[in-house]
């Protein structure tokens, strides 16, 4: 029987607004060991998305859904 494929997709601006930037201690989670520990003997592939962020324009720093229509 093959290994089941598990695929997991991390949200960076989520994942740091949401948890890291409360827990300084968490920016060194290992995204591919959770992954393993949440489905062992799977196929893993973990990719890691985020969003550009320009300095120069405060606003972009901002949630996308702070309210402005």
């Amino acid at each position: 029987m093959a290994a089941r494929r598990v695929r997991v997709y991390i949200d960076g601006f989520n994942l740091y607004y949401g948890a890291l930037k409360a827990g300084p201690s968490l920016k060194w989670l290992d995204l591919q060991a959770l992954a393993v520990a949440v489905a062992p003997g799977a196929d893993i592939w973990v990719r890691y998305f985020t969003a550009k962020v320009d300095d120069r324009k405060p606003a972009s720093c901002k949630r996308p859904d702070s309210g402005t229509t």
